[in-house]
């Protein structure tokens, strides 16, 4: 495992929906089908704004709505995008240590797999892609997509473990299921999970998106 980072502050997304537990935070929870599978979210910034995004798939913990997800599931990637040009900002793996101040540890595992990073926002449009180790976006856009797509379960030979699906490090069996939360955003919204030859259609209409939200603003 590694931590990916790149102009931000590393610090320390088929979804059952996001419950607005503040006027700033959003928590959302669910599982994947397949491990190549990608889930996009939305949210936006009307001013300046500190963001963090903090998952809880791998250890677990309580989420900013009260959401109390347990331990257990796949070692998750965050990836954030502007949403009104699709442009790649950065994206991160394992946070590493506590300086977060909200990542657990493994309990099976003595291992910090969860991600927290955050980053200081100008106002806008933004898009976050939730994935599974080691499904990376690829870089630059949106549109470029994921490392692994289109190869299913590929975790099974990737880690060899007996469920041949949602595996880690050192054979372990993991679930399919991932939570997160965006701390510090105005507005958030899943958004249709993409297919691989869809994605520069889906980075089009982020930035249609983009571009209406900021008339709405005026």
């Amino acid at each position: 495992m590694k931590k990916i980072s790149a102009a931000l502050l590393l610090c320390g997304l088929a979804a059952m929906g996001a419950v607005q537990a503040s006027p700033t935070n959003f928590s959302y929870a669910g599982t994947f089908s397949k491990d190549d599978n990608v889930q996009l979210f939305n949210f936006s910034t009307n001013g300046t704004s500190l963001v963090s995004l903090l998952s809880y798939s791998w250890a677990g913990g309580t989420q900013s709505n009260g959401n109390v997800v347990s331990a257990g599931g796949f070692d998750p990637i965050l990836a954030l995008f502007n949403a009104s040009t699709g442009a790649y900002i950065d994206q991160n793996d394992d946070t590493g240590s506590d300086s977060c101040g909200g990542v657990a540890i493994g309990r099976d595992s003595g291992s910090r797999y969860d991600v927290c990073f955050s980053a200081t926002l100008a106002a806008g449009d933004y898009t976050v892609a939730i994935m599974e180790y080691a499904n990376f976006a690829v870089g630059g856009n949106l549109s470029a997509g994921f490392t692994r797509a289109g190869q299913g379960n590929f975790t099974g030979a990737d880690f060899g473990c007996s469920n041949g699906s949602f595996c880690a490090t050192q054979a372990r069996n993991r679930s399919n299921a991932w939570a997160f939360d965006i701390l510090g955003a105005e507005q958030a919204s899943q958004t249709t999970v993409p297919e691989p030859s869809s994605l520069l259609l889906v980075g089009l209409a982020l930035a249609g998106v983009g571009a209406m939200s900021r008339r709405r603003k005026v």
